[in-house]
């Protein structure tokens, strides 16, 4: 299965119609994503704004230096 990747432009539409009072799953089953997704990205731009858009979802994978 393919990653599909959103621009912030898009995320930030979606954003601010849930904003404006509408639901989250009826916004989320029209673009065709999850709800957990678009509250991932709700949950990202009220932490971070614009820079919480841009990096990819998840958790960082990245090896933490042992500091050695």
């Amino acid at each position: 299965m393919a990653i599909r990747t959103f621009p912030t432009a898009y995320k930030l539409k979606a954003i601010k119609r849930v904003e404006r009072g509408e639901g989250v799953l009826p916004v989320a089953r029209e673009l065709g994503i999850s709800r957990k997704i678009l509250h991932d990205w709700i949950n990202a731009w009220n932490a971070d704004g614009p820079d919480g858009l841009t990096g990819s979802p998840g958790p960082n994978l990245a090896p933490a230096s042992s500091g050695r």
